[in-house]
C-alpha cells in the first residue's frame, strides 16, 4: 500500500474528550504532515473510541481539508 501512496499517521487526542485542546493538536499536526511529511491535503480522519468524538468534531469545522471519515466504536458522549 505504500508503493501506492497510503500512509497512516497518528496523533493521541483520546484523553481530552473532544475539547479545545483536541482540535488544537489537529489543527497543528494537519500543516505539520500536509508540509513536512507531504502527506495529502485531503486526509480521511479515523477516530477511534474515545478518538471519535475529536475526529468527528475536527471534520465537522474543516470539511475542506477531508475526505472522509472513517469511526469505529467511537465514543460521542464524553458522559457515557
Amino acid at each position: 500500500m505504500l508503493k501506492q501512496g497510503w500512509h497512516v499517521s497518528h496523533i493521541d487526542v483520546s484523553d481530552e474528550s473532544g475539547g479545545r485542546s483536541a482540535t488544537a493538536a489537529f489543527d497543528a499536526f494537519y500543516p505539520f504532515a500536509c508540509k513536512n511529511l507531504d502527506l495529502t491535503e485531503e486526509p480521511v480522519t479515523e477516530g477511534f473510541s474515545r478518538g471519535g468524538l475529536p475526529a468527528l468534531l475536527w471534520s465537522i469545522r474543516d470539511p475542506d481539508k477531508m475526505s472522509g471519515v472513517y469511526l469505529d466504536v467511537a465514543v460521542m458522549n464524553i458522559l457515557s
